[in-house]
């Protein structure tokens, strides 16, 4: 064999060795690359539906008057004394619940 030949063939087996190692890491890489943008685009997507969700609560707080008070809340007030006193029973009922759900949940935490 003729010595450019054999230097030929260490260099085309370098070369194959050389992909060899490098085409895994560059998988490696190309994969990892791919999970930041997935999970940028899902980052971003998560952006947008907080920032609707925002736009929507800002437009329900722009229902309100001066006062903090809805229609709802006027026409509740506009409503008979017997029903007014119904719903407020409801709703010291639902405070009370609120109350001790919040007391047994510190007692348990107080257990552990």
């Amino acid at each position: 064999m003729s010595t450019g030949l054999i230097i030929a063939i260490v260099v085309i087996v370098l070369i194959l060795l050389a992909l060899a190692v490098m085409l895994p890491r560059m998988r490696a890489n190309n994969a990892r690359r791919q999970a930041e943008r997935e999970l940028h685009s899902r980052r971003e997507r998560a952006v947008g539906e907080h920032r609707s969700e925002a736009a929507e609560r800002e437009a329900t707080a722009a229902d309100r008057d001066g006062d903090g008070h809805t229609a709802d809340d006027r026409a509740r007030d506009a409503t008979t004394g017997e029903d007014r006193t119904d719903y407020d029973r409801g709703r010291e009922d639902e405070r009370r619940l609120d109350r001790e759900r919040i007391t047994d949940d510190v007692r348990e935490s107080e257990r552990r």
